[in-house]
């Protein structure tokens, strides 16, 4: 029930994000899936969980790391403080850019989470804190 009532809050917000709807829509999933703490990645290293998703070349370890990454730049961006925002991002952008390979270029929203995520992420977060 909680998510349901936080898909249609964020989706309310996002109605005017610019991009793809299937990114649009696979943003407001993903920001509602952190209800569930199965994807908390917060007492994790996001430098080792990204080597460990390399190694394993896991579409579900870079997933979650980058949707994990998005998560917390737009709903509470003050959490990733241990390196730059831009360290952060470049580990998002490279997470859904090898989602993209993975699944053969077949799911453009990766490709458009990767060429645009600094613009999703703060587009995002600005339509939510309106």
């Amino acid at each position: 029930m909680r998510a349901n009532i936080l898909d249609e809050y964020v989706s309310n917000k996002l109605k005017s994000l610019d991009c793809r709807e299937d990114t649009k829509s696979y943003l407001i999933s993903t920001l509602s899936k952190y209800i569930n703490s199965k994807y908390d990645l917060s007492n994790e290293s996001l430098t080792l969980f990204y080597i460990k998703a390399n190694e394993s070349y896991s579409f579900e370890k870079y997933q979650n790391l980058s949707d994990w990454i998005l998560m917390t730049r737009i709903m509470y961006p003050s959490h990733l403080k241990n390196a730059s925002i831009d360290y952060y991002r470049t580990l998002a952008r490279y997470g859904y850019l090898s989602c993209y390979k993975i699944l053969n270029k077949s799911w453009p929203l990766f490709e458009e989470l990767s060429d645009n995520f600094i613009y999703i992420e703060e587009s995002s977060r600005k339509l939510i804190n309106k």
